[in-house]
Protein backbone atom coordinates (compact mmCIF):
# COMPACT_ATOMS: atom_id res chain seq x y z
CA UNK A 1 0.00 0.00 0.00
CA UNK A 2 1.02 3.51 -1.03
CA UNK A 3 0.45 6.44 1.28
CA UNK A 4 -0.82 9.40 -1.02
CA UNK A 5 -0.32 12.74 0.70
CA UNK A 6 -0.27 15.77 -0.11
CA UNK A 7 2.55 18.60 0.30
CA UNK A 8 1.96 20.26 3.50
CA UNK A 9 3.81 23.48 2.04
CA UNK A 10 1.03 25.07 0.50
CA UNK A 11 -1.54 24.45 3.53
CA UNK A 12 1.15 25.90 6.00
CA UNK A 13 1.93 28.46 4.04
CA UNK A 14 -2.33 29.36 3.97
CA UNK A 15 -2.72 28.94 7.54
CA UNK A 16 0.58 31.05 8.53
CA UNK A 17 -0.55 33.84 5.74
CA UNK A 18 -3.93 33.72 7.77
CA UNK A 19 -3.06 33.99 11.13
CA UNK A 20 0.04 36.11 11.28
CA UNK A 21 -1.25 38.63 8.50
CA UNK A 22 -5.33 38.80 7.92
CA UNK A 23 -5.96 38.29 11.32
CA UNK A 24 -3.86 41.19 12.71
CA UNK A 25 -4.44 43.68 9.82
CA UNK A 26 -8.80 42.82 10.36
CA UNK A 27 -8.07 43.61 14.17
CA UNK A 28 -5.73 46.55 13.44
CA UNK A 29 -9.07 47.79 11.01
CA UNK A 30 -11.51 47.03 13.97
CA UNK A 31 -9.55 48.89 16.32
CA UNK A 32 -8.37 51.67 14.42
CA UNK A 33 -11.64 52.24 12.40
CA UNK A 34 -10.29 51.49 9.05
CA UNK A 35 -13.31 50.64 6.94
CA UNK A 36 -11.80 48.52 4.40
CA UNK A 37 -9.67 46.24 6.59
CA UNK A 38 -12.26 46.09 9.11
CA UNK A 39 -14.72 44.97 5.56
CA UNK A 40 -12.31 42.38 4.16
CA UNK A 41 -10.76 41.03 6.85
CA UNK A 42 -13.14 38.58 8.49
CA UNK A 43 -14.07 37.22 5.22
CA UNK A 44 -10.44 36.81 3.81
CA UNK A 45 -9.57 34.99 7.04
CA UNK A 46 -12.07 32.49 6.91
CA UNK A 47 -11.69 31.93 3.02
CA UNK A 48 -7.98 31.18 4.00
CA UNK A 49 -8.24 28.74 7.07
CA UNK A 50 -11.20 27.17 3.89
CA UNK A 51 -9.07 26.47 1.28
CA UNK A 52 -6.22 24.88 3.64
CA UNK A 53 -8.32 22.42 4.24
CA UNK A 54 -8.14 19.00 2.10
CA UNK A 55 -11.21 16.44 1.28
CA UNK A 56 -10.18 13.09 1.32
CA UNK A 57 -12.68 11.02 -1.02
CA UNK A 58 -12.89 7.50 -1.03
CA UNK A 59 -12.83 5.81 -4.74
CA UNK A 60 -15.46 3.05 -3.50
CA UNK A 61 -17.26 4.09 -1.52
CA UNK A 62 -17.50 7.94 -2.20
CA UNK A 63 -17.65 9.12 0.99
CA UNK A 64 -15.22 12.41 2.01
CA UNK A 65 -13.31 13.43 5.13
CA UNK A 66 -12.45 17.12 5.70
CA UNK A 67 -8.97 17.03 7.23
CA UNK A 68 -5.84 19.22 7.61
CA UNK A 69 -2.41 17.50 6.59
CA UNK A 70 -4.07 13.84 6.83
CA UNK A 71 -1.98 11.56 6.54
CA UNK A 72 -4.51 8.44 6.17
CA UNK A 73 -4.09 5.77 3.47
CA UNK A 74 -7.06 4.14 3.64
CA UNK A 75 -10.92 4.84 4.10
CA UNK A 76 -12.17 4.11 7.44
CA UNK A 77 -15.59 3.44 6.03
CA UNK A 78 -14.86 0.84 3.53
CA UNK A 79 -10.73 0.51 3.33
CA UNK A 80 -9.95 1.45 0.02
CA UNK A 81 -7.13 3.54 -0.75
CA UNK A 82 -7.63 7.65 -0.92
CA UNK A 83 -8.08 9.46 -3.83
CA UNK A 84 -7.20 13.41 -3.07
CA UNK A 85 -9.74 15.31 -4.46
CA UNK A 86 -9.73 19.19 -4.50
Amino acid sequence: MDKQTNSPRPKKYLWYVAFLVVLPAWAYGLSTGILPLTILGLPAFLLLVYFSLTRLECPQCGKSLRTVSAKLANCPYCGASYHRAT
